[in-house]
């Protein structure tokens, strides 16, 4: 699963976000979006700075422990006049050779400002995708704001239903924020599949317009007086589109791919837009939506592409993009090949040890084990197994000792050579030496035998 990492560091800057500040020694506060995430080689780096100092420029470096992986300079958009906070963005592609583990990305102004944050690579083994674990996935969904115009101290209810989508039991939280203001949050636990609804009744005394957040949600109500002027015609149906999102980002041939946006109706009455999905700047599906106003809703698309490549998503004015990918082919099993039989020496004397060597090779991509069995003369008198990884080559040996005399054909696989076994120099094969004792030996018997009959 590729993501595309964003690593936010602001340098010198006391700022509250919606995510937990990291501050090192320096008193510098380092911001991480998204948190908790893993990433793969090939995957998209994004590093954002700023600085509040009066930095001109700035040093990157990632570090895998104290070694430094990567490094550049960056010259200009970093500090601007006085520190005024100009962010700068390096956009990089994670390497191929970089190992598992957690890296830290440091950002050094040149006034001595130091920020620095941390993400973690992950590099799956045998070549393999990484997969998840199971996790809990919330979706909200059917916000309703009921009365949406009440007169002061006059109940509102707010309410959304939660459901689990994911592939594990897990709890969220659900924070109503009227105004920017969180006034009501609710943990929900769900199981695999589950739903729930929460709701809350608001009461306000004084008059006007409330902005309503839950969870990204966005709607509104009015508090008013029957007393007051008479109102004026109620806003057209107007709506915006925010929270485009392409998951995943990158993806097999034919694999589905969702792209999701969010529709508001920020006028008063009801009305209908039709999200259009471009693939390219090409139209392949649209959705219409009927709000009623200060009511939003999510519009989801599911689109597959077969051929390799990187395509762009748009639904007006927003846009984003994902990667299709053919994996590589599964490696190669194991595979043997023989080479370099030696026989030494070619020509021995009765007794004599002769060598027989033969070079194993895997010529496949997985490892595996072979057997290399030695026959002499057609008949089996040794064997070895050998265990290889693809590519790899060993030298297997084998030692006896000459027998017969004559010519023997030795053979391993489909290599085969041959020795000779000559009687010693100087002497007589072992044959005729036998013969000659044990002629001897008769001869003796005879004569002992025959000097005892003489005697008697």
């Amino acid at each position: 699963m590729k993501k595309t990492c964003l690593i936010g560091i602001l340098i010198g800057l006391t700022i509250t976000l919606s995510i937990l500040p990291a501050t090192n020694a320096n008193g510098s506060i380092v911001f991480v979006s998204p948190t908790g995430e893993t990433y793969e080689r090939g995957d998209t780096l994004v590093i954002e700075a700023a600085s509040y100092a009066s930095d001109s420029h700035a040093l990157l470096q990632i570090k895998f422990g104290s070694t430094v992986k990567w490094a550049d300079q960056v010259e200009d958009g970093f500090g601007g006049v006085n520190g005024d906070g100009e962010n700068f963005v390096y956009t990089m592609i994670i390497p191929s050779t970089w190992s598992s583990g957690t890296y830290t990305v440091y950002v050094k102004g040149d006034t001595g400002t130091v920020g620095s944050t941390t993400f973690y690579l992950y590099v799956p083994s045998g070549g393999g995708t990484y997969t998840p674990p199971p996790s809990a996935k919330f979706v909200l969904s059917d916000f309703t704001i009921s009365p949406t115009t009440v007169e002061p101290d006059e109940t509102v209810k707010i309410s959304v239903k939660v459901s689990n989508t994911g592939t594990k039991s897990g709890t969220k939280t659900i924070k109503l924020t009227i105004d920017g203001v969180v006034e009501g949050s609710k943990d929900v636990t769900l199981g695999i599949q589950e739903s729930d609804t929460v709701s809350w009744n608001v009461k306000k005394t004084t008059q006007g317009t409330y902005s309503v957040d839950v969870n990204g949600l966005i709607g509104s109500f009015k508090v008013e007086t029957e007393e007051g002027p008479e109102p004026g015609p109620p806003e057209p149906a107007a709506f915006i589109l925010s929270n485009l999102v392409v998951s995943p980002s990158t993806v097999e041939p034919d694999e589905p791919v969702t792209v999701s946006v969010t529709v508001m109706n920020v006028g008063e009455v009801e009305g209908s837009y039709t999200a259009e999905l471009r693939i390219d700047g090409s139209k392949v599906d649209e959705y219409t939506v009927t709000l009623d106003g200060g009511l939003s809703e999510t519009v989801e698309f599911t689109v597959t592409e077969d051929t390799d490549g990187t395509y762009t998503a748009s639904i007006g004015e927003l846009s984003d993009s994902f990667t299709v990918e053919t994996p590589p082919p599964p490696p190669t099993p194991a595979e043997f090949e023989l080479s370099n039989l030696v026989v030494s020496p070619t020509t021995v004397e009765i007794g004599e040890p002769v060598s027989v060597s033969v070079t194993v090779t895997n010529v496949g991509e997985e490892a595996g084990s072979y057997t290399a069995e030695l026959l002499i003369d057609g008949s089996k008198v040794d064997e070895d197994m050998v265990t290889l990884v693809g590519g790899a080559s060993e030298t297997v040996e084998f030692t006896g000792v000459s027998g017969e005399e004559g010519s023997h054909t030795v053979s391993v696989g489909d290599l085969s050579s041959s020795f000779t076994v000559e009687t010693p120099s100087g002497g007589v094969s072992l044959n005729y030496s036998l013969y000659a004792v044990g002629g001897l030996a008769i001869l003796g018997v005879a004569w002992v035998v025959y000097k005892q009959f003489l005697e008697s």
